[in-house]
């Protein structure tokens, strides 16, 4: 059965249970996945509810690799700290933050509504992000689940636009949130560099342009879809109009004669 784009098997409380049960069992050392989900999990080995929990660990960022094989995991740095710290740690609600926004489909939702989503969220993910009728309610119940047990539905407007974004660019690091992807149940997650011009693939299969302009404070970058209609061309033509404005903001004066 079609289960959509990929995104955590559990929501961010159940991971760190799971992660609690794995730290127990091996603490930070390398453990076969196999003997994980037996002996700490209490699952048979040979299901796929093991392989899921690793991927939600993972997408999380709350395990890794350990070796090259792919058999073994082990407790990551961010993990460890949301285990050991005491709740109310500064640094410890900042991990938990860092991992409730670090897959790729909760970082999309976020971004668009904050951890309140509106009655459209359902319809927009269906028909935007390709979810499907019968697994979105659950990723929805999942997404809002982990965002208040990450302390990320404080409410406030003013909160979410100037403090998320300083804890997306920490989760993100490294993370390429267009190219996340599950396979065998392993989350892959490509380096955020990016061919400077080309073609690429988006999460959902849709061919895509990208081109980068090297300017003195850094690198601009800009993406869109290979193929695009004349009433989108001209949308994003509006769209660059409004861009234009923002980096007008952005201008330093230079300073005054003396």
């Amino acid at each position: 059965m079609a289960r959509g784009p990929a995104y955590p098997f559990v929501n961010l409380r159940t991971a760190v249970e799971l992660l609690d049960k794995l730290y127990k069992f091996a603490k930070r050392s390398p453990a076969l996945v196999d003997s994980v989900a037996k002996d700490a999990w209490g699952w048979s080995p040979t299901s796929s509810t093991p392989k899921k929990a690793v991927a939600a660990l993972k997408y999380f960022g709350l395990a890794e690799e350990a070796g090259t094989d792919g058999n073994s995991i082990r407790v990551t740095d961010r993990g460890y700290r949301i285990l050991v710290d005491h709740e109310g740690s500064p640094d410890r609600t900042k991990a938990l933050q860092e991992a409730a926004l670090l897959p790729a489909q909760y970082a999309y939702c976020y971004k668009e509504w904050g951890a309140d989503v509106p009655p459209s969220a359902r319809s927009k993910l269906i028909f935007e992000r390709n979810f499907v009728s019968t697994t979105v309610d659950g990723f929805l119940k999942d997404y809002k689940a982990s965002m208040e047990f990450a302390g990320l539905n404080g409410g406030e407007q003013v909160n979410r636009e100037a403090g998320a974004d300083d804890v997306l660019a920490d989760a993100s690091k490294g993370v390429n949130f267009a190219e996340q992807t599950v396979t065998a149940g392993v989350t892959k997650q490509p380096p955020i560099q990016l061919p400077s011009q080309g073609r690429i693939v988006s999460e959902v299969g849709i061919a895509m342009r990208q081109d980068v302009f090297s300017v003195d404070e850094g690198a601009v970058t800009i993406q869109w879809p290979a193929s695009l209609s004349k009433d989108s061309l001209k949308d994003v033509e509006d769209w660059l109009e409004i861009v234009k404005r923002k980096l007008a903001r952005s201008l330093k004066e230079p300073p005054e004669e003396a």
